[in-house]
């Protein structure tokens, strides 16, 4: 099969790094770790296992991430090379183990999380056992080798490439009235479910979310599902903005922290003070304030932005920041949350609301056959100029 395979060579890592700081086209370069190679399909580790033919593999921002050398080093202990890139998922079962509960030829998609269960370790870790799969503790443990999910283990595959294989329990019927293009978005968007929470804790609260890409967009639909009684979003570009409020976002404010924060005043009702030699200081937020975008300048606004005794979710990926300004959270007892992927549940919960009507298909902007990788990196360099939100590998036609 074809796949994009992220190799642990030194010197192509060492030689990229290199490159990289003259030109981004290095990163999928002639001697990037990262090639489009033939290799065989992963077989199945056992019966209770399902081979998918990947129909849309989609680009999330932590596989770039990975191409541009970029991920915490920390992440390569949960991890074994050379994998294929690539979580988000779409396809069809190309295989069934006999003790799988699933035939081939069903349309699905697999929650990327290699847990207990999927490693065959019984019992179960705490974490798993009680559905927090993506937090659990064995993940260099079992019957595959070391990682997170699919797309960073070498055993499974991933979805940047024709075949990846899956556990039973991360299998997902996509249900008959949903398109594969809205189903590749059931990732992404049990992500922002699973940031959520329980809905009780959004129910009837202002919420803030800064950043409108792919995640920041789905935290919208979320929120909503959990009945949140008003959402704000900060958009960089119009075309983000416009989709923002077609998904049901309260108020669609641009990407300016002046802006954003006398937004969430008049909300809110919060006063300003000013400091000594400092920008003013918003007494008083939202309860619940969304970073999809993990920058210093991005969690500086939400830690400006959120109140006393709110929560900030940090989805945003942020690996290591320089000067953030952490006072407003242990003055104002801020809880501080980060995610990652989704617990137990959630990609079923995600796919149901599609069923229900929730058409994600939109924010599929831009499709690419697998040999155009390095345009479509180049073209993901360029997002804003060709009004991209999501982009993914089309791996064969329906």
């Amino acid at each position: 099969m074809r796949a994009l395979q992220f190799s642990g060579n030194l010197a192509r890592y060492g030689a990229t790094t290199l490159l990289g700081r003259v030109t981004p086209a290095a990163y999928s370069g002639a001697l990037a770790p990262l090639r489009l190679v033939h290799i065989a399909a992963p077989p199945l580790p056992n019966p209770e296992w399902v081979r998918i033919r990947v129909r849309y593999g989609g680009i999330c921002g932590s596989d770039l991430d990975t191409v541009r050398l970029e991920a915490s080093p920390r992440l390569s202990a949960l991890s074994s090379l050379p994998f294929v890139v690539g979580h988000e998922n779409a396809g069809i079962i190309a295989e069934a183990g006999h003790e799988s509960g699933f035939s081939a030829g069903e349309r699905v998609v697999a929650d990327p999380v290699l847990g207990c269960e999927p490693r065959g370790i019984d019992p179960p870790c705490p974490e798993c056992a009680r559905g927090d799969h993506a937090l659990c503790r064995n993940f260099t443990r079992g019957t595959v080798s070391a990682g997170i999910g699919i797309g960073n283990c070498r055993d499974v595959g991933g979805s940047w490439g024709e075949y990846f294989v899956a556990h039973r329990s991360q299998v997902v019927r996509i249900p008959d009235n949903v398109s594969f293009e809205s189903a590749l978005l059931a990732e992404p968007l049990a992500v922002a479910l699973h940031a959520v929470g329980e809905p009780a804790e959004a129910s009837g609260q202002t919420a803030l979310i800064i950043g409108a890409g792919t995640v920041g967009l789905c935290l919208v639909t979320a929120l909503k599902a959990a009945g949140a009684g008003r959402v704000l979003i900060s958009a960089r570009h119009p075309y983000q903005a416009r989709m923002a409020a077609a998904l049901g976002a309260d108020e669609v404010l641009r990407d300016n922290p002046a802006e954003v924060l006398k937004a969430v005043s008049a909300v809110t009702g919060g006063e300003f003070v000013r400091p000594v030699l400092e920008q003013a200081l918003l007494r008083g937020g939202v309860k619940l304030v969304y970073d999809c975008v993990g920058s210093s300048d991005s969690l500086n606004l939400a830690l400006d932005a959120v109140c006393g005794g709110g929560q900030l979710v940090l989805a945003g990926l942020a690996g290591r920041l320089a000067a953030v300004d952490w006072t407003t959270l242990w003055l104002d007892e801020v809880r501080l949350r980060g995610t990652f992927w989704s617990g137990l549940g959630d990609t079923a919960r995600a796919l149901g609301l599609m069923a229900a009507g929730l058409d994600l298909a939109p924010l599929l902007t831009h499709v690419y056959p697998l040999d155009a990788y390095r345009r479509a990196f180049g073209d993901l360099r360029q997002r804003a100029r060709l009004g991209m939100i999501k982009a993914a590998f089309s791996l064969y036609p329906v």
